[in-house]
């Protein structure tokens, strides 16, 4: 029986190369170097012969050569102009691996190809589980970006169009969930403190909390504590997640104040601090600055 070829992703082919997908798709548009062969759903597959090609198109135009020239040639002449034989040496099982689309996400994002980004979360959400997309995708992809930023490599526009993009696909996991008619046992609300704009932290939060079946509303970033007590009364919750990123982190004494203005709701409501917090907090506040430690945390309250 003749054994089927394995054919790779766009997202392993770039990461495994080093290049964009916006490069790759450049090429193949406009120079028509190869023809990659398409699944039903539209997205490109590459075999081992196209790697390889792709490889010498790498490999020459990072030598000074013009891709216009190098088109028309075929892989045995690239590999003459090259002077040797490329060899393709990947391990197989890590086609569509974690690491390989997050490389290809920031690729992507470097070069504002947010249609890219935008194809690969429908993909990513159609076929992971939720708590496993949070886990090996979704939270590295932003702790990557974060240092990025950090480094100044990526713009605070590109990490406010990743987040936008992200929100816009899980809408329905950070929409209000209030499944039951009578009053549940537990009931979250999930915000950021005034002047806190990173929403990643309470993002991700929230897809934990749909996956485990739990009640929340989601109130987006830069809440007032005046305004997150007055929707704690109106909404009858229990639990308060607000989520504080290190920069926000470092105004110790704007979060210290924060802080001291939620000691006006209600006795029994329980305020869970995710992410950073410059203070030592006490009595109602639990400070959890793991995602891990929140889903913990939830299943305990659960149980």
């Amino acid at each position: 029986m003749k054994k089927t070829p394995i054919l790779y992703s766009l997202t392993y082919v770039c990461s495994y190369l080093g290049i964009s997908p916006h490069l790759l798709r450049a090429w193949e548009k406009r120079y028509q170097c190869i023809n990659p062969k398409r699944k039903a759903n539209g997205r490109r597959v590459y075999s081992e012969n196209e790697i390889i090609h792709v490889a010498y198109l790498v490999v020459l135009t990072r030598r000074g050569h013009q891709i216009s020239d190098l088109a028309p040639l075929a892989v045995n002449e690239l590999k003459k102009l090259h002077g040797k034989e490329i060899e393709i040496k990947h391990d197989k099982k890590i086609n569509e691996t974690p690491k390989a689309t997050i490389h290809a996400l920031l690729l992507a994002l470097e070069h504002y190809n947010l249609e890219i980004i935008d194809h690969e979360l429908k993909q990513l959400k159609e076929n992971q589980p939720l708590l496993h997309l949070v886990y090996h995708y979704l939270l590295p992809l932003i702790q990557k970006l974060g240092e990025k930023v950090y480094k100044r490599e990526l713009g605070i526009e590109q990490e406010h169009a990743l987040t936008s993009l992200i929100r816009s696909h899980f809408y329905s996991e950070i929409s209000h969930t209030i499944k039951n008619t009578s009053l549940p046992s537990r009931r979250y609300i999930l915000s950021t403190p005034e002047g806190e704009l990173h929403e990643f932290g309470i993002l991700l939060a929230a897809i934990i909390l749909k996956a485990q079946g739990q009640d929340f509303y989601y109130l987006g970033t830069n809440l007032p504590a005046k305004s997150l007590v007055l929707a704690q009364r109106g909404l009858k919750s229990d639990t308060i997640i607000i989520g504080s990123s290190i920069n926000y982190a470092q105004n110790a004494e704007q979060f210290k104040t924060y802080i001291k203005e939620l000691e006006l709701l209600p006795p029994h409501v329980e305020v869970i601090v995710g992410g950073y917090s410059p203070i030592k907090l006490k009595g109602r506040f639990t400070h959890l600055k793991e995602l891990k430690s929140l889903q913990e945390w939830i299943t305990q309250k659960k149980n």
